[in-house]
């Protein structure tokens, strides 16, 4: 669930003192930052006076109603053509017949603010630096903005209409690297990965069930790299203020890696140049940080299983460091960072 500028309520604005750069910039908390065999927790104060302590002691889901989670990075292009920037916790995956399961807020916290519409989204302040989100749910109907909630309290249940629910951590004192972060959300700019926040025994057993082989179970979303294909990049017809939201999902393209096996280089395409897919690259096929203007046109050759496609070349051609060209199925397009 994206909260796009759109939708970026005041409120959440304030809290998250958003900017990239300048006199907007996030408030630096006076303390520090321990990662200890239990939990994940920053401690200390904002220069505001607000606690910045922030842990999860309980999952959003019953533990028995959790199959497996999936880390940072997951890609489902047009909607999330760029790595996803929250998790995912199955519950419902071949489970359709079964009643909808109680969500849990995981956190202590006050609501900032509550999007309401097929699905619905929680954000919930847990500190002077954290909000924390779930979407994908349906938000009991007592619930309101500036309402407080406790670990363990149900806030709604699961949603018929997806097999996840998403939660996510934004930490305004995190900025994330991408190449030109006044592209971005502030779910994307701010995002951290939210298991490290739960309390043992919590965050060894999420941990059990990532479906990733990846060595960093958390997962990432930021593969740009200055001078390479690797990475986001923005249909060249995409403004910066139009360039986050659904409306802009099918003119994205990005060079990233499988997050449940990142041995495998993929192509994640939003539509405009061909069908949004995912398409794996060959394994001859080089990586896409050796990719840059010194490369010329490189052939890629990608395959996808829904599409029953295997080996179709896909050229790009890096025309400077942050222009792209892409030329794919008889599609001919320009990408920029």
């Amino acid at each position: 669930m994206l909260l796009t500028r759109a939708c970026f309520v005041p409120a959440i604005a304030a809290l998250l003192c958003l900017g990239c750069g300048g006199s907007g910039s996030p408030t630096t908390p006076s303390g520090s930052t321990t990662t200890t065999n239990t939990t994940t927790t920053t401690t200390g104060t904002t220069s505001s006076g607000g606690s910045t302590t922030f842990s999860f002691t309980r999952t959003p889901l019953d533990a028995s109603r959790i199959q497996w989670v999936t880390p940072l990075g997951n890609l489902n292009p047009p909607a999330h053509t760029f790595p996803t920037e929250h998790v995912y916790f199955y519950h419902h995956f071949g489970r359709e017949s079964d009643a909808q399961y109680d969500v849990f807020a995981p956190a202590d916290g006050s609501i900032v603010t509550i999007q309401r519409g097929d699905d619905d989204a929680l954000y919930i302040a847990s500190s002077g630096i954290h909000t924390y989100y779930l979407g994908h749910m349906l938000a009991d109907s007592s619930l309101a903005t500036g309402s407080r909630v406790t670990a363990g309290q149900r806030v709604g249940t699961t949603s018929p209409v997806s097999h996840a629910l998403d939660l996510g951590v934004l930490n305004s004192t995190v900025n994330v690297a991408f190449i030109t972060p006044n592209r971005y959300s502030t779910n994307s700019l701010h995002a951290e990965a939210p298991l490290p926040y739960f309390a043992e025994p919590l965050k060894s057993q999420l941990y059990g069930i990532v479906r990733s082989t990846a060595g960093n179970l958390d997962g990432t979303i930021n593969y740009d790299r200055s001078g390479t294909a690797s990475g986001n990049w923005f249909h060249e017809t995409l403004g910066i203020a139009e360039s986050v939201g659904p409306a802009a999902g099918p003119r994205h393209i990005a060079f990233v890696r499988d997050p449940e096996d990142p041995s495998r280089k993929v192509v994640s395409l939003g539509g405009t140049v061909s069908t949004a897919g995912i398409y794996y690259m060959d394994a001859s096929d080089p990586d896409p940080v050796n990719i840059t203007p010194s490369s010329g046109p490189v052939v890629l050759h990608l395959s996808n299983t829904q599409q029953a496609i295997t080996g179709v070349p896909m050229t790009v051609t890096l025309t400077t460091g942050t222009r792209m060209r892409v030329q794919f199925r008889g599609g001919d397009a320009f990408y920029v960072r």
